[in-house]
């Protein structure tokens, strides 16, 4: 809810005239905490209404808390691609979250013995 990439998001939201303040407590990144549950993102870098910056913003959040977290950021293919299907390499990222998933499932969680 910061940047101005995401502006139009952000006047749906939040109003015309959303404090700085408001953006920051809206952004997904800042409400990371090392409670949150573990991410699987994926993106495209052509994607042009919303960047893969903001992908990276909050891997680097969850980073910081430690949050279990996987990044995929394919190439080519547009904003809303949904299942990807005939997109290209793009369309791999349900395969490879069900991957992840079943991994993710299979590990001990954190304070379990």
């Amino acid at each position: 809810m910061e940047t101005e990439t995401y502006r139009p998001a952000r006047l749906i939201l939040l109003g015309e005239n959303a404090s700085q303040q408001l953006r920051r407590q809206t952004s997904l990144d800042a409400l990371v905490t090392t409670g949150s549950p573990p991410f699987f993102l994926w993106h495209t870098a052509e994607d042009i209404y919303v960047p893969p910056e903001h992908t990276y913003r909050i891997a680097s959040a969850l980073a910081a808390h430690e949050v279990p977290h996987t990044v995929h950021v394919f190439a080519h293919g547009p904003h809303s691609l949904g299942l990807a299907q005939d997109a290209g390499q793009a369309a791999a990222w349900t395969r490879l979250a069900q991957s992840w998933i079943t991994e993710q499932v299979r590990m001990p969680q954190p304070g379990t013995p």
